[in-house]
């Protein structure tokens, strides 16, 4: 008997001389499987479908207005005074912290386009 990875195929074996035999298939899907293109819920999935742009719209919206409520403090007037005070060696070691995130995911990219 011979399988194949779609389907089994019986061959049996033949004398010489004689006419080749019929073989049969079977599918490989044990019982109850349901192929990979079965959508069994249309409606459920259509509703996913409908309610996962809101869902993002709403999920976004709660961390705008989360942002919103941490930055009120804030006035854009300080900004420069708050980074001075910072100093320089803080300020260098982030843009170089940054540098390398950049890079890192860059690299990233380019792995999986390999």
């Amino acid at each position: 008997m011979i399988r194949s990875a779609r389907s089994f195929t019986t061959s049996p074996v033949r004398p010489i001389g004689h006419r080749a035999m019929e073989t049969t298939t079977a599918p490989l899907t044990p019982p109850g499987h349901r192929p990979s293109g079965h959508r069994p819920r249309t409606g459920l999935r259509r509703l996913r479908r409908a309610l996962a742009p809101v869902l993002v719209a709403g999920v976004l919206g709660v961390a705008i207005l989360q942002l919103h409520r941490t930055l009120d403090g804030y006035r854009w007037s300080q900004l420069p005074h708050d980074v001075a005070a910072l100093g320089a060696p803080a300020l260098v070691l982030a843009v170089v912290a940054t540098a390398v995130s950049y890079l890192a995911m860059t690299g990233y990219d380019a792995l999986a386009l390999r």
